[in-house]
C-alpha cells in the first residue's frame, strides 16, 4: 500500500491511503463469500455461489461495498504500522473512492499536539522575601492561642466587654441599601463578633460594647481602605446590630500554650519554631508567586496546535479527582449525581473552559521541561521516597517504601518532577536586584527547530 500524510490544524494527521491490488482481491474474496451466505442466486444453495457468479449477478460496486470496511480497516491499520503513528483519540473517516482504481481512503487521526513556546531567556521576575516581624509573630502566636479558647457563659447577664464573643444579627447599610441582601421585615444575618482591638471595622467594636442580650444599636462607621469591595472602601455605612448572645472568651495562659500545641519546651522555642515556620511559609509564598507568574507568561506567549479530544479528556481527570473524594466519604459519584438531577457528561461539558486551560499549562510546561532538559533520575526518586517517609513512624516506613516504589512510583516520580522544574524556574527567573522586569521575546526559527529536535530525544517519568 501507499499512504501519504499532511498534518493538518488541530492537531490532526490526515492520512490518504492508496489500497494495493492484492488487500482489494483478498477483501474482494472474504465479501463474497459473506454475501454468498445471504444471497439468494438462481441454482445455487446458500453460500455455494462463486465471486464470478455473484460479480454478474449483483455488480463489482455490491461487493465492493461489502468489501470496504475490511479494506478501510486493513489499510487504516498498516498505515498505523508504516507510520508509526500513535492516535490519541478516536480517528474518523474522510473521503473514499473505491470507483476507479487506485482505490483510495482518507482517514483523519488525531495525534499528539504540537506547542511553541516563546524565548523566556530574558524573563525575570523580583524577588523578595518578606521580614517576619514582631507584629506578624505575634499575630500568629495570637491565633494558636485562639485556637484554645474556652467559652463560656457568664454567671450573670451582663453588658458586653472587650474579650468576650457576642452573637449578633448585623446588617450593613449603604446610602439607604442593605449591602447584605437583607429584604424588609426579615431578621439580618447572624455572624460572631469577637471584641478585640483590630478585628473589627473601626468604630464597630466600641459601639456593641455596653450593649445587652436584645439591644438593638445603629453604628456610625468608615469603611477601611483596604475592604475587599473596592467600591466601599473608604464610605461611611451604618451598622444595625441587635445582640443575641454574650460569651467570655477564656483564653489559656502563655506559657500553656505550648503544652496544648504538643511542642516540647518552653515558649521562647515555641515563638522561634513559629518564627521559623512563618520565614518558610513567606519563602514559599514568594516562590509560589515568582513560579506561578513565570508559568502564566509561559502559557499566554506559547502557539498551541491541539485536538478538541484533549480538552475533554483533561475536564474528565478533574471530575475524576472530585469523584475519588466521594469515596473518602463512604458514598459514590453516581449516587451524588443522582441527587443533584444531572448527568456526568454535563458536568464534564461545565469543565471544558477549566480543563483547557490546565491543558495549555501542562502542554506549555512540557516544552519547557524538554527545553531544559529536566529529567528525573533514579536518585532523585530515591530522594523524594526519603523525604515522604520523613512524616511517618519507623514501624510504617517499610510498608510504606515498598508502597512508594512499586504501586505510586509514578507519583513519586511527578513530585519529583515538580520540584526540579520550580528549581529551575527560579533559578532562571529570580531577580534579587532592582533592574526593571524583562517581558519574554519571541523564539527564533532556529531556536524553535532546536527545542523541537529535543523534544523528539527528550522524556521524563513524568506520567499524563
Amino acid at each position: 500500500m501507499k499512504v501519504t500524510s499532511e498534518r493538518m490544524p488541530r492537531s490532526i494527521l490526515q492520512l490518504t491511503i492508496e489500497i494495493d491490488e492484492a488487500t482489494v482481491e483478498k477483501e474482494l474474496d472474504r465479501a463474497s463469500r459473506s454475501l454468498s451466505q445471504k444471497a439468494k442466486v438462481p441454482g445455487f444453495r446458500p453460500g455455494k455461489a462463486p465471486r464470478a457468479i455473484l460479480e454478474r449477478f449483483y455488480g463489482r460496486q455490491a461487493l465492493l461495498e461489502e468489501a470496504s470496511e475490511g479494506m478501510i480497516n486493513a489499510g487504516f491499520k498498516f498505515a498505523l504500522e508504516s507510520e508509526g503513528i500513535d492516535p490519541i483519540a478516536q480517528a474518523s473517516l474522510g473521503d473514499v473512492q473505491f470507483n476507479t482504481i487506485p482505490y483510495t481512503v482518507v482517514i483523519n487521526v488525531p495525534v499528539e499536539p504540537i506547542t511553541k513556546i516563546a524565548d523566556y531567556s530574558g524573563y525575570k521576575q523580583p524577588f523578595t522575601v518578606p521580614a517576619v516581624t514582631d507584629e506578624v509573630l505575634n499575630r500568629a502566636l495570637d491565633d494558636l492561642r485562639e485556637k484554645h479558647v474556652v467559652l463560656r457563659e457568664p454567671d450573670e447577664s451582663r453588658p458586653a466587654v472587650q474579650g468576650d464573643l457576642v452573637t449578633a444579627e448585623v446588617d450593613v447599610v449603604h446610602n439607604g441599601l442593605s449591602i447584605n441582601g437583607r429584604i424588609d421585615g426579615q431578621p439580618a444575618q447572624s455572624t460572631d463578633l469577637i471584641l478585640e482591638p483590630g478585628r473589627l471595622i473601626g468604630g464597630l467594636m466600641e459601639g456593641v460594647m455596653g450593649l445587652s442580650i436584645g439591644d438593638n444599636k445603629i453604628i456610625d462607621a468608615t469603611m477601611p481602605d483596604d475592604y475587599t469591595d473596592e467600591t466601599l472602601r473608604g464610605q461611611a455605612v451604618t451598622f444595625d446590630v441587635t445582640v443575641r448572645r454574650i460569651q467570655e472568651r477564656i483564653l489559656p495562659d502563655w506559657d500553656e500554650l505550648p503544652t496544648l500545641e504538643n511542642k516540647e519546651g518552653t515558649l521562647a522555642d515555641l515563638k522561634h519554631a513559629t518564627s521559623d515556620e512563618l520565614a518558610k511559609n513567606a519563602r514559599e509564598n514568594a516562590e509560589n508567586r515568582l513560579v506561578n507568574g513565570f508559568i502564566d507568561s509561559l502559557v499566554a506567549g506559547a502557539v498551541y496546535d491541539y485536538h478538541e479530544s484533549m480538552i475533554e479528556q483533561e475536564a474528565d481527570r478533574i471530575l475524576r479527582g472530585q469523584e475519588q473524594e466521594y469515596v473518602r466519604y463512604g458514598t459514590t459519584a453516581e449516587a451524588v449525581y443522582r441527587q443533584m438531577g444531572r448527568k456526568r457528561e454535563d458536568l464534564v461539558a461545565q469543565y471544558l473552559p477549566q480543563g483547557e486551560e490546565r491543558l495549555k499549562r501542562n502542554l506549555a510546561l512540557r516544552e519547557f521541561v524538554t527545553a531544559e532538559g529536566i529529567l528525573v533520575e533514579d536518585a532523585d526518586i530515591d530522594a523524594e521516597i526519603d523525604t515522604m517517609l520523613e512524616s511517618y513512624e519507623p514501624e510504617q516506613k517499610e510498608t510504606m517504601k515498598a508502597l512508594l516504589r512499586e504501586q505510586l512510583v509514578a507519583s513519586v516520580a511527578n513530585a519529583a518532577l515538580d520540584k526540579k522544574i520550580r528549581a529551575r524556574i527560579i533559578e532562571l527567573v529570580a531577580q534579587t536586584d532592582s533592574a526593571a522586569e524583562v517581558a519574554p521575546a519571541k523564539k527564533s526559527a532556529k531556536q524553535s527547530e532546536g527545542g523541537e529536535g529535543a523534544a523528539k530525544k527528550k522524556s521524563t517519568k513524568k506520567a499524563d
